[in-house]
């Protein structure tokens, strides 16, 4: 018998049946193989990883080419590449061509190959593929204050999952010891939430974990994170106190601050009024100066390493007008002696109210009600003012008030003979100080103003013996007057022998007068005969 698998097939064959029936059956296997081979219908499968967790893989493959007589798909497993192997899955289902491995080690290598075969072929083996299970969440503590904490993972699995191994949930834990009991905090059934903040803490450490869960139901696989722990702080308390929580517009208060609990160091202190931020006022203490009466709210804000801002309590601080006083007089000239009165008006500020007041910037003593009466006892210019404090120690001066005193107004007389003879002078002369200048002045006689006797001196011609009184009377520039010294004459009656040396000189200077004139007169006449006799001559003719 000869087989040519592309040219025509002859047998000689008996007539007998069996040898008939045996030979179709040959002829057909033969006709079949070549057919398979010739066409190459039996391959070896592909072998892929679709899906990765950390405990298990999901693997496909393409559908077996064995086209009659399709036997089985066999999955080989080990975590060498040279092996050895383990069969670990295998199905007669032509058409399941994918399996989820489960159970695996997280991080861990494996290898992987599957078989397809049939009643007449194979087996065919696939590639051998390398594959990594990925590892367990990672675990940390993102961010925490005094009362929560916010945790986040990352899960290293495959997105999207296999549908083979779904996703069920992520589930967080938390415990009082690193080593458990744990309870649950909370379930998520969101792949692509990796994120969750835990509320309602204490101060006190708390331990975290948590697990994702894949798998079908019945079959679920669980792979746990790290272990965090996070210490809950105190919360900080901020607490404020001012020097004074009453006071006037001006004035300084001091504002401090004490800090408990939290996490020192402290920073971004600041100081708040009526909720507006207080420039440059950002340390643990300032000195406020409010400018403007009103009511104000201060309070401070600070933070922690946390870096959240913790607000301190409330003050109410009251400020008041600054206390306003004027002073009024009710003269600013006179002399000494002499008096003026002040007062004052006060108002703003806080009563009780305590004055004092000055002169030329001295306090007075014993000034210190809300009128004075200034007295003074020497000349001079005097600038009169008052200060007040309120209750609160704001403190305001008054206006100043220029107060001009003079000296008395004073004149004294004098003469240069007190003893006279009548027809005899006396010169008298006076001089005034104090008062207010210009000076008026009038000369008396015995009480009687004499007329025209109005300078600083005064000739006195006695016309009657007696005893007289002599004194000049001035008046100043502000009306005031005043009357000199008296001094007192005496002038006696004139004797007939001997002449008194004021008759001898009267009588000579009479006689001089007199011959003075006749000489006058006799030189004048000459010069007029003279010159009566010339013209004479020049008017006769000449010869």
């Amino acid at each position: 018998m000869k087989h040519n698998c592309v040219g025509k097939t002859r047998l000689k064959y008996p007539q007998n049946h069996l040898i008939h029936v045996f030979a179709s059956f040959l002829i057909l296997f033969l006709a079949f193989s070549c057919l398979a081979s010739s066409l190459r219908l039996a391959y070896a499968v592909s072998l892929v990883s679709t899906a990765q967790t950390e405990t298990t893989v999901t693997l496909s493959w393409g559908r077996s080419g064995i086209l009659i007589g399709f036997s089985n798909y066999k999955l080989y497993e080990s975590t060498d590449v040279n092996g050895p192997y383990t069969n670990i899955w295998s199905t007669g289902d032509q058409g399941k061509t994918a399996h989820a491995v489960s159970g695996l080690s997280s991080n861990t290598n494996y290898y992987f190959y599957v078989t397809d075969e049939g009643f007449l072929q194979g087996p065919f083996q696939s590639n051998t593929l390398q594959v990594t299970t990925t590892s367990n969440p990672q675990l940390t503590v993102t961010a925490y204050d005094y009362s929560s904490a916010t945790l986040t993972w990352t899960d290293y699995n495959t997105i999207p999952y296999s549908s083979l191994e779904p996703f069920v949930s992520y589930i967080l834990q938390t415990s009082n010891s690193a080593s458990g009991p744990w309870s649950t905090v909370t379930t998520i059934t969101d792949p692509s939430q990796n994120s969750y903040r835990q509320m309602g803490l204490f101060h006190q450490t708390y331990y975290f974990r948590m697990y994702d869960t894949v798998g079908p139901s019945g079959d679920y696989q669980s792979s746990y994170s790290n272990t965090v722990n996070v210490a809950i702080p105190v919360a900080p308390t901020m607490v404020i106190t001012a020097s004074a929580t009453t006071l006037d517009a001006g004035q300084p208060v001091q504002l401090s601050s004490s800090i408990s609990g939290g996490l020192p160091p402290y920073s971004h202190y600041q100081w708040y009024s009526n909720n507006t931020a207080i420039a440059g006022a950002t340390s643990t203490s300032y000195t406020w100066t409010p400018k403007t009466a009103g009511t104000y709210y201060i309070k401070a804000s600070v933070q922690d390493t946390l870096g959240i801002p913790v607000d301190s309590n409330q003050i109410m601080v009251v400020v008041n007008t600054l206390p306003i006083i004027s002073i009024s007089a009710s003269t600013t000239s006179l002399a000494v002696g002499e008096q003026t009165t002040f007062t004052s008006t006060t108002s703003g500020g806080a009563p009780p109210y305590s004055l004092r007041w000055y002169s030329n910037g001295n306090p007075i003593e014993g000034a210190t009600a809300s009128s004075y009466i200034f007295a003074p006892t020497e000349g001079g210019t005097y600038n009169i003012y008052a200060t007040v404090q309120d209750y609160y120690n704001g403190t305001a001066s008054s206006n100043a008030i220029q107060v001009t005193v003079t000296a008395p107004l004073a004149a004294n007389a004098s003469v240069s003979g007190t003893a006279l003879t009548v027809g005899q002078l006396a010169q008298f002369s006076v001089s005034a100080s104090g008062g207010a200048p210009p000076y008026t002045y009038q000369w008396y006689v015995d009480g009687n103003p004499i007329e025209g006797a109005n300078s600083t001196s005064f000739i006195y011609s006695p016309t009657d013996a007696g005893t007289h009184n002599v004194y000049a009377g001035i008046r100043d520039g502000a009306n005031k007057t005043a009357s000199s010294n008296t001094i007192q004459v005496t002038v006696t009656a004139p004797s007939s022998l001997p002449l008194s040396p004021w008759i001898i000189a009267a009588i000579i200077g009479v006689i001089v007068v007199i011959i003075v004139a006749a000489l006058v007169f006799r030189s004048l006449s000459r010069r007029k005969i003279q010159k009566t006799q010339a013209n004479v001559s020049d008017n006769q003719p000449k010869t």
